[in-house]
């Protein structure tokens, strides 16, 4: 006998109701992929189409970095610098103070997002970009 027809069958006995499951209406978090998006949109609208993976790789490292504490932020993204093979673009990027204002847009915008962008993945449509983000939640 299946669990969910073993449980309706007590219930019964015990006048108790099962609802479906069902998610709960007042979610406070939209998809990451989304939030990522409206997060990295100033550096989106000022770049071409093929720098957006560059961009959304700097937009998730920001994003990242916003978690940490502050004295830490700096330093992991010059660790970060210092091994990244595309270190020319990160450098213009932290030269232009992107970083900073991504950092300051995580804390005005979403400062109580505290998923941890895990791996990202993007996709190329035929007119438009496509974003999957796997996240995990923190207890920062």
């Amino acid at each position: 006998m299946g669990g969910l027809r073993k449980l309706r069958r007590k219930s019964r006995n015990r006048n108790y109701e099962l609802e479906p499951l069902r998610p709960q209406k007042d979610f406070r978090y939209q998809k990451l992929s989304q939030v990522i998006l409206d997060f990295a949109r100033p550096l989106l609208d000022a770049t071409e189409d093929e720098e957006f993976e560059n961009v959304i790789r700097i937009a998730t490292l920001c994003w990242n970095y916003s978690l940490l504490l502050q004295e830490r932020q700096r330093e992991e993204l010059q660790a970060q610098l210092s091994r990244d093979k595309e270190e020319r673009l990160l450098k213009s990027f932290e030269n232009d103070n992107c970083v900073k204002m991504l950092l300051k847009r995580k804390r005005k915008l979403f400062p109580d997002d505290s998923r941890l962008v895990v791996d990202y993945k993007v996709v190329e449509e035929t007119d438009h970009h496509h974003l999957y983000v796997m996240s995990a939640p923190t207890d920062i």
